[in-house]
């Protein structure tokens, strides 16, 4: 009878503004940290923010969770977030490195060039990401 769903997702549309920062937060405008945006998804159930943050924490080059991040997160939350990382981390792992060679004009062997990462695969890391988001934060799956 007292169901506020309309007004529920109102709000929520409204709030994402300020909790998702529509730039990136190195340019040092406003918005919620990615450990934030976790935090707040799990504690008012908003599965996007908890979707957003963790994408962002788990895909990002350097990662390290500061000690307050962790407070904020919870262990449990954290310990995902790490797992989820390491997962992705082995995707990337497994990317082919691309070698270009060179036929020595002397000797007439192949010389390797330079070797160099193939392009990441960023549609299968979301993938990846979402699917762990959905096994490991039972809140998504609301």
């Amino acid at each position: 009878m007292w169901e506020f769903k309309a007004l529920r997702q109102t709000s929520i549309d409204r709030l994402s503004n300020k909790v998702t920062p529509v730039v990136s937060p190195a340019q040092g405008l406003p918005g919620a940290t990615p450990a934030e945006r976790v935090a707040l998804g799990m504690q008012y159930r908003v599965p996007a923010w908890i979707q957003d943050g963790v994408v962002e924490l788990a895909t990002q080059d350097s990662f390290i969770l500061t000690q307050g991040e962790k407070t904020l997160l919870g262990s449990d939350a954290a310990l995902s977030i790490l797992e989820i990382r390491e997962d992705v981390r082995g995707l990337r792992d497994r990317t082919p490195q691309i070698t270009t060679t060179h036929n020595c004009p002397s000797c007439g062997y192949y010389v390797a060039q330079s070797t160099t990462n193939a392009p990441r695969n960023i549609a299968a890391e979301n993938s990846l990401v979402e699917a762990a988001i959905k096994q490991k934060f039972s809140t998504a799956n609301e």
